[in-house]
């Protein structure tokens, strides 16, 4: 800071002194001969001026007309070396089409420099982490660990506020010896190769097909990358409404939702196509048998149960549609052409109310 703080005064020096030499060339001095002006109040310097005086008696000094450029090429050198040492600017402020050439003068050449200039911005930006936000972390922690008295409880929320996790924070949790690292440098890449990189991936992932995949157990989520292109590659907001869910794909954890039933709120937890149903029946279902819930509230759970065991029965069916028409697409990619009229159609299913008609009816 010492050093930019001296360069700074020199440059505001300079800058000073090539102004007052601008101002005297437009501004010069004048020397009068009072015996050869008839009138000293008439020489004054504004436009259409008349002086009453012999022209031998007035005289202009006119300063070095060198000193006004040299002293402004020096103010822009100067400013140049200050930005240059300073903060990270991509590209010389000056001088550098005489430095590189015409190439740089060019679109294409201003590319590639723009494009090499960029990847020091991720070496200032680990060197301001490790002198100023890590210390300043360190610092924090320290105050953290003598400050704090009493425990604190922290409510996560996910997507869309679905997950709800509370986590209980001790003042034995945050003593000790830690490690810390920031990750803001890891985002400071080149943003349009990244997104073409991503690009280029998704078109070789989108010419894999299906079965290559579930040979191996893969399932590539093709909106997840989208998005992806769309808001890290691109640097574009608003993902999630451009690239939707046709489903609302949004899962509550199943103790949330007995605790919902608890509180009267049955009604309000609905069956969601995105629930693990194995997972919500099996701790749904222990909860029947409590003593203490209210009747309305048990006749909600037991419909939600019918719920996930229709919606079951509604994956099943859909697993059995898509194995058959995988089948069927193998079977016209081979040439075999099945005889007769074929085995027909299987069931259509159009939701989960279909499949709640097709259930035995309980009850009176």
């Amino acid at each position: 800071m010492e050093g930019v703080d001296k360069l700074s005064y020199f440059v505001n020096d300079i800058g000073n002194q090539a102004s007052d030499a601008l101002v005297w060339s437009l501004n010069p001095v004048t020397i009068v001969d009072m015996f050869k002006v008839q009138d000293l109040d008439s020489i004054r310097m504004r436009p259409g001026a008349k002086w009453i005086a012999e022209p031998s008696g007035v005289n202009m000094l006119e300063p070095p007309k060198e000193s006004v450029v040299a002293g402004f090429g020096a103010l822009q050198q100067l400013t140049t070396s200050l930005r240059e040492f300073s903060e990270p600017a991509p590209l010389p402020v000056a001088g550098a089409g005489r430095s590189r050439g015409r190439a740089l003068q060019t679109s294409v050449g201003m590319q590639l420099a723009l494009a090499e200039a960029a990847t020091p911005v991720r070496d200032v930006v680990e060197a301001i982490e490790d002198q100023v936000m890590i210390p300043l972390l360190r610092h924090m922690h320290a105050l953290t660990m003598q400050c704090l008295d009493r425990d604190l409880v922290l409510q996560i929320t996910g997507a869309e506020g679905a997950p709800l996790v509370e986590q209980r924070v001790t003042v034995a949790d945050v003593v000790g010896e830690f490690e810390f690292r920031w990750l803001g440098s890891t985002n400071a890449q080149n943003q349009q190769v990244r997104a073409q990189q991503m690009i280029n991936f998704l078109a070789m992932a989108s010419r894999i097909p299906e079965p290559a995949l579930a040979q191996d157990n893969v399932r590539l989520r093709l909106g997840n990358l989208l998005r992806a292109i769309w808001s890290e590659g691109m640097q574009l907001p608003n993902a999630d409404r451009i690239i939707a869910d046709r489903v609302k794909q949004t899962s509550i954890d199943p103790r949330i939702e007995n605790d919902l039933f608890r509180l009267g709120r049955g009604a309000d937890v609905p069956v969601s196509e995105a629930d693990d149903d194995d997972q919500h029946l099996r701790a749904h279902r222990p909860m029947l048998e409590d003593p203490s819930l209210d009747p309305q509230a048990a006749a909600l759970l037991e419909k939600h149960i019918r719920g996930h065991e229709a919606a079951k029965v509604a994956k099943q069916i859909m697993r059995m549609q898509q194995q058959a028409q995988l089948q069927g697409l193998q079977g016209a990619a081979q040439g075999r052409q099945p005889g007769g009229n074929g085995a027909g159609r299987m069931a259509q299913t159009s939701g989960l109310d279909d499949v709640y008609r097709s259930l035995p009816r309980t009850g009176a």
